[in-house]
């Protein structure tokens, strides 16, 4: 596996990169790679502040687009994005430099990623600690999520799904459905889940909220009263299980049009 430290002026690098630097602004370094991966491959990333979104595509490559910010160049140049890809994997990591001492020292830094993987491959692992998750057609055999404290969204991944978040808010949405056999784990500590589905989804519904209520605005007749768990068939029988768990925050459904 080749191992490659997303330099700031590469011949590799696929498109400009941009710096500038404005009085009392940000700083901004943005770098663009595109690696060939198989449509079976594996991919991860791993980032502390920012925002991981992650694209399905038709193609057997690997773009990742990256934008480092900061409060001086020093500090966006002490970031560094490390991604080793061979032909069948991927591993992206962001490594921050130690926090300086002293209060006045520059601690700023948060990396913008946007990759674009094959749709049918295995996300083994999108983690991100502080910011936002976005997770888009993906169709491999599983994708995984994890974030400590922002929002993460999931837009019509046909795969078995699995996302965390520790406190903020979580939306999974589906505009159309397909048959098939994929899943949905969907789980959030603080904070409350959205879930919108289209009118002909046909799936197991397993919903559940600790200690708050589950709000029905896709039903024609819903239930009256508070809810704090819902287990039904939604459409005709299926194989496929969206399972939903809130321990503080309500859990919402809704219906795409």
């Amino acid at each position: 596996m080749a191992t490659h430290l997303l330099p700031a002026v590469s011949a590799l690098v696929l498109a400009a990169l941009s710096c500038h630097a404005r009085a009392g602004s940000v700083v901004e370094e943005r770098v663009e790679e595109t690696y060939p991966l198989s449509a079976d491959a594996t991919v991860s990333i791993r980032n502390a502040d920012g925002r991981i979104h992650v694209y399905g595509s038709n193609k057997n490559e690997l773009t990742i687009v990256a934008v480092k910010r900061a409060f001086t160049k020093e500090r966006v140049a002490a970031i560094k994005i490390d991604a080793r890809v061979d032909a069948t994997s991927a591993v992206i990591d962001t490594i921050y430099p130690p926090a300086p001492e002293g209060r006045f020292k520059d601690r700023s830094g948060t990396v913008d990623y946007m990759l674009y993987v094959p749709q049918a491959c295995t996300l083994t692992k999108a983690e991100l600690a502080n910011g936002e998750i976005l997770l888009q057609d993906l169709r491999g055999p599983s994708a995984s999520s994890s974030l400590g404290m922002g929002r993460s969204h999931v837009r019509n991944c046909f795969t078995d799904l699995s996302v965390t978040v520790g406190s903020g808010g979580l939306d999974v949405f589906y505009t159309w459905w397909e048959s098939g056999v994929f899943s949905v784990d969907a789980e959030i500590a603080n904070g409350n889940v959205r879930l919108t589905l289209p009118p002909n989804v046909a799936a197991r519904i397993d919903l559940a909220s600790t200690f708050g209520n589950i709000r029905d605005r896709f039903s024609k007749e819903p239930a009256k009263g508070e809810q704090r768990a819902v287990n039904t068939t939604l459409g005709d029988e299926s194989s496929i299980e969206l399972k939903v768990r809130a321990t503080r925050g309500n859990i919402t459904v809704e219906k795409a049009y």
